[in-house]
């Protein structure tokens, strides 16, 4: 696939001249919006399905509550993505793992941008984007749990997105785009430019709900700019299930707000996994995020904690 415009430039302030100018000679492809996201659900697990299987086997044994513990349910979690998104009507679910992920980054120039990070869930985070731009559909992670079919809230929308908390913040946890969508050019453009000038900082600001936010924010500014001036639209729009509105509730009845209380996890979350009946528990909802944060501890390693 032709490397997109505004990779060029990204590229250019962390590869050497020469490799800048090899990747300009590549064609610009020409983004044609649709309205129809794919019907394809990806999923990550970076170390692969083995891993992934023998760190659900551990997790019943583990201390509850822990990530290790919540391990445990993900084979569930995902299992219920297919369940109510069935091949059947059209569905397709597609596993990602890291070598997956390094040749899609190499494949759109953005293998040396990865390579720049030190911490996989920042190598994970810009793997969601990337596989959004080229694929498009539905980027979920293994700790959100699938309801009911999600077709209504994604129809009509060439992306959506969904706050978390009371604060807007988004989460990439669970983001969903048509291929080549520009607001993905411009994600990718925001995290090079933060990993070059601060690439100490931390995940939640290079590549996840910080920078996300932010570049979420920007564009509904770029567009009110872009329409007052135009009068027109590009066929492109991002939608945003907000808090204010609770429409976030619909992906996040446990939400990053209820975990400043320890005590919610287990009303909220654990103890409907372990009965599996967190579907009963939130019948308005057609998803859940559990936050399982089983990349946790491997980052703490990572970032000297």
């Amino acid at each position: 696939m032709s490397v997109i415009p505004v990779a060029f430039c990204i590229i250019a302030m962390i590869l050497t001249a020469s490799q800048a100018s090899t990747n300009a000679q590549h064609d610009d492809p020409t983004p044609t919006p649709t309205l129809e996201l794919p019907k394809t659900i990806h999923f990550i697990w970076w170390q692969g399905l083995d891993d992934l299987h023998a760190r659900s086997h551990n997790g019943q044994t583990a201390t509850r509550n822990s990530p290790d513990w919540r391990a445990q349910y993900i084979p569930r979690w995902i299992e219920s993505w297919k369940r109510n998104h069935p091949t059947s009507q059209g569905w397709t679910h597609l596993f990602w793992d890291e070598a997956k992920l390094l040749q899609l980054a190499k494949e759109l120039g953005y293998g040396d941008v990865m390579h720049s990070f030190h911490e996989r869930i920042k190598k994970i985070d810009l793997s969601r984007y990337l596989i959004l731009f080229k694929h498009g559909g539905i980027v979920s992670d293994v700790d959100f749990e699938s309801f009911k079919p999600i077709d209504s809230l994604v129809a009509g929308h060439s992306a959506v997105l969904v706050e978390e908390s009371q604060d807007a913040s988004i989460n990439c946890a669970w983001i969903a785009s048509v291929p080549k969508h520009p607001l993905w050019i411009k994600v990718l453009k925001e995290i090079s430019k933060r990993q070059v000038q601060a690439p100490n900082s931390g995940v939640m600001y290079i590549t996840g709900p910080k920078m996300l936010t932010h570049v979420s924010q920007e564009w509904e500014r770029d567009r009110e700019r872009d329409r007052a001036l135009n009068h027109k639209e590009d066929g492109y729009d991002v939608k945003i299930y907000t808090h204010a509105s609770n429409e976030n509730r619909l992906f996040y009845p446990y939400n990053a707000d209820h975990m400043s209380d320890a005590n919610n996890r287990e009303l909220m979350s654990s103890s409907c996994s372990e009965a599996n009946a967190c579907a009963a528990e939130y019948p308005d909802s057609y998803a859940m995020h559990h936050f399982a944060a089983t990349w946790y501890d491997h980052y703490k390693i990572e970032i000297g904690l």
